[in-house]
């Protein structure tokens, strides 16, 4: 799948990386554009299928085992200087859902930007960065507004 804006990526860690969820596809086209980076939020229900499990393994996927944990384990994450790709939605969608804070709070928590990529359906548009500043809310309304303006389908 082509990548718009592909200068804005992180090149190394520590960085948080979101985009929207259309496809079990989204993966392997973010995987194809980015340096190697931990996937945080698989269900724990996809490590139950061997096929998806080896998947998820592939990706170096931390289970979304719930709210306190997922920040535990993104924080020891980009402390060690990770790429870190998450799905804030929660889940895969159409068309772009409210979006969970958890991601803006791991990025507050850190002092680490967070690099949207809107998935439009046909192509990845990625834009700059967006400073961790403010409360999770606010950073949350600006990542989605930042997709929506990248183009993903609201």
């Amino acid at each position: 799948m082509p990548l718009d804006g592909a200068e804005h990526l992180p090149t190394r860690g520590p960085a948080l990386v979101v985009s929207n969820h259309r496809s079990y596809a989204d993966t392997l086209w973010l995987a194809s554009h980015l340096p190697p980076f931990v996937l945080c939020g698989p269900k724990p229900r996809l490590m139950r299928d061997p096929l998806r499990r080896a998947f998820v393994a592939l990706a170096n996927g931390v289970p979304d085992t719930g709210e306190a944990e997922w920040k535990a384990d993104v924080a020891e994450l980009l402390s060690k200087g990770e790429i870190v790709l998450t799905y804030p939605e929660g889940g895969r969608r159409v068309a772009l859902d409210e979006l969970r804070p958890w991601a803006s709070e791991a990025a507050l928590s850190g002092m680490v930007p967070v690099f949207p990529i809107a998935h439009t359906g046909t192509r990845l548009v990625a834009g700059p960065a967006l400073a961790p500043e403010g409360t999770p809310e606010a950073l949350t309304a600006r990542l989605r507004q930042a997709l929506v303006d990248l183009g993903a389908p609201c």
